[in-house]
């Protein structure tokens, strides 16, 4: 009655539990438990708004132009959101400077508190050296966001010397602190009447200031705060301010927060590379050269990981064909998986800050579905979990568990002919149970293995061929197809590179065209100038030579007088018309160092935007100007010296005549008393 047979049972139950294993280890689908932490890390995002900052990807010149524009919406879009995290893009990527001046505004904060402190106690001079050095802290800090609480410490500051009585510092602090930022309030509570009455004179003094201050950063492009006030991208220029020294603060992804302090006049600023910069320029490539790929979201996370972020806001923005517009892609990205939790395109003009808030908003609203659990993706072929892959996945996991049944009935029939083989043949009833169940298990188990094996092949063929599709859609079916794929890429890579060479002679020209006009303005100014020249020249020497004459004149005039005066009148007139001489030569000599002076100043003013060929036609006509000036020079010299002789032979010759005179009258009048 030995019915059952080892020999015709499914494989040994050590080799199905093998196999079994094998198959659950190969499946794709993560266990169960695996979403809780998900889930978890969710929820605290959720709570607490994820780490954000913005990355802003310039194709070419128009784009690097505006790249501080964009950064600067980006940023206000995602203030606006009020559900992250914000980063400034400065901080992000200098990690250990942001944390030197989170220290340092921490310790302002305790300044202040201790100041504050001191002041309700009545201890005025622990008070004002806690605010000193809260002040010197803060202008440490990033004033682009800090630069309020560095006034509030100034203005206590002040408060701690007017509450001591000591007004003349409180003054002084009062000044600095109005003249940068005019509607700074001082309360009756801690100054007096006429400190206030000082504060509102100055609020007036401040308010009819007419100081320039230009800012310049290198590289241009970034933004810039002045006096804690966001100013537009460097260059700019700034108007209105007082005399004294401001706070300019810039940035610009890729580079440390740049600050320092200027009056009126010109300010450059030199960004120094970002601490993570290496890794910032790596990222930038890689995604220039794939902007619509997969490198680009794969870089974005990379960089986002190196920063320590959750998630990053990428802008990849290139000039658009029609005017002076940007073509933008916009793409939030949770670093995590790279998963797209929005996505934008647009064009859009860089100077209107409602469509870029329009863009940014969009960017920053609600966060898009993923794909079951998988990220899902907005560049070429990468769109997330097709149909084929489901239902492969799908299949591969009933496929699975169809296997792992069989392998349990087959352990159970294996035990069931175990069982049968240990009974006595006498024990009919339980035997045919025994043979019974064995082979009621041992048709489960193969039933399951075919299911098993057929569910899992087809899962198996399915993603295999939603690869193969995938692929085929990348680059096409087929040899013919996929050269022409080739060839359709190289031919758009030529016309865009056409545009952008199109673009860039377009820009070139304009700057050409800029330059010439500017060069012909500062031609016929200069053209103005030296005629101005001539005629004051001209006018000059008609001034002189009448002067001349009418100093002749008046020699004549004063020698014919002379004649009537005694010796010593002469002598006097001489000396002071000599002395006269001399004050006039003197004045005629510092009112040319000084023409020359301002002549000099003036070049050197224009010599900054002059070209080579302007220059060396104005260093030609300085040179000329300069000898021109000696021959004069040395012209007025020799007439001078002209002049000197003439008059020191007419003084001989009249001394001579004087001479011959009393000779004369001696001779008369010894003939007379001869006589």
């Amino acid at each position: 009655m030995r019915a059952m047979r080892p020999s015709s049972r499914p494989a040994s139950l050590a080799l199905q539990c093998f196999i079994a294993l094998l198959v659950v280890a190969l499946v794709r689908s993560p266990p169960a438990q695996a979403s809780a932490p998900e889930f978890l890390t969710q929820l605290t995002l959720s709570a607490s708004g994820p780490r954000i900052a913005v990355v802003v990807v310039s194709q070419d010149l128009r784009a690097s132009q505006q790249q501080g524009a964009l950064e600067s919406a980006a940023e206000a879009a995602l203030d606006r959101a009020a559900r992250f995290t914000v980063l400034p893009v400065h901080d992000a990527f200098n990690p250990n400077a942001a944390k030197k001046q989170e220290t340092k505004l921490e310790e302002a904060r305790e300044k202040m508190k201790t100041g504050k402190q001191a002041l309700d106690d009545l201890d005025n001079v622990k008070a004002t050296e806690a605010f000193t050095q809260a002040v010197e802290a803060l202008q440490t800090t990033d004033l682009s966001r800090n630069f309020p609480a560095l006034l509030e410490a100034w203005t206590m500051k002040a408060a701690g010397h007017a509450t001591g009585g000591e007004n003349g510092p409180a003054k002084k602090d009062i000044e600095s602190v109005v003249a940068l930022s005019p509607k700074a309030e001082f309360t009756p509570t801690f100054f007096t009447p006429d400190l206030i009455k000082f504060a509102e004179a100055q609020r007036k003094f401040a308010a009819n200031a007419k100081g320039e201050l230009l800012v310049r950063t290198e590289p241009p492009g970034a933004r810039v705060w002045v006096d804690g006030l966001y100013r537009g991208v460097s260059p700019v220029t700034v108007a209105g301010l007082t005399g004294a020294k401001h706070f300019i603060a810039a940035s610009e992804g890729g580079y440390a927060l740049g600050q320092s302090q200027a009056g009126p006049g010109e300010e450059v600023i030199s960004l120094a590379a970002a601490e993570l910069g290496p890794g910032w320029k790596k990222a930038i490539s890689d995604i220039k050269k794939d902007p619509e790929g997969s490198t680009r979201d794969s870089a974005a996370q990379a960089l986002g990981k190196a920063a320590q972020l959750e998630q990053v806001l990428l802008v990849v923005s290139r000039k658009s064909l029609a005017g002076e517009q940007l073509e933008l892609i916009g793409i939030r990205l949770e670093v995590r998986d790279g998963h797209n939790a929005s996505f934008r395109t647009a064009t859009v003009n860089p100077g209107d800050p409602e469509q870029l808030a329009s863009f940014f908003d969009a960017l920053t609203g609600k966060d898009a579905k993923r794909d079951g659990r998988d990220a899902v993706h907005h560049f070429k072929g990468g769109s997330g979990s097709s149909v084929k892959t489901v239902a492969g996945i799908s299949l591969l996991g009933a496929g699975a568990a169809a296997i792992i049944v069989g392998g349990v009935f087959g352990i159970m029939a294996n035990g069931k002919a175990n069982d049968f083989r240990a009974t006595p043949q006498t024990q009919t009833f339980n035997s045919a149970n025994f043979k019974r169940d064995g082979q009621t298990y041992a048709a489960v188990a193969d039933v399951s293995y075919i299911i098993g094996i057929l569910a899992a092949g087809t899962g198996g063929v399915l993603l295999l061929t939603d690869k193969l599709g995938s692929a085929e859609a990348d680059d096409t079916s087929g040899p013919g197809k996929k050269k022409d794929s080739t060839d359709d890429l190289k031919r758009r890579e030529l016309d865009r590179k056409a545009a952008e060479d199109r673009r860039a002679a377009e820009e070139r020209a304009k700057d050409d065209e800029r330059r010439r006009d500017e060069d012909r303005k500062r031609e016929e100014e200069r053209k103005k100038d030296n005629d101005s020249k001539a005629v004051d020249d001209k006018r000059r020497a008609e001034e002189e030579e009448a002067a001349r004459k009418e100093e002749a004149k008046k020699k004549e005039d004063d020698e014919r007088s002379n004649k009537k005066l005694s010796k010593k009148e002469r002598e006097a007139l001489e000396r002071k018309q000599r002395e006269e001489e001399k004050q006039a030569a003197a004045e005629e000599k510092k009112r040319l160092e000084e023409e020359e002076r301002a002549k000099k100043t003036e070049e050197k003013k224009n010599s900054g935007k002059l070209s080579k060929k302007q220059q060396k036609e104005e260093d030609e006509r300085k040179k000329k100007e300069e000898e021109e000036a000696k021959a004069k020079a040395e012209q007025e010299a020799r007439l001078k010296a002209e002049a000197d002789a003439k008059k020191k032979k007419e003084d001989e010759e009249r001394k001579k005549r004087e001479e011959a005179e009393k000779k004369k009258k001696a001779e008369d009048h010894d003939d007379l008393r001869n006589y």
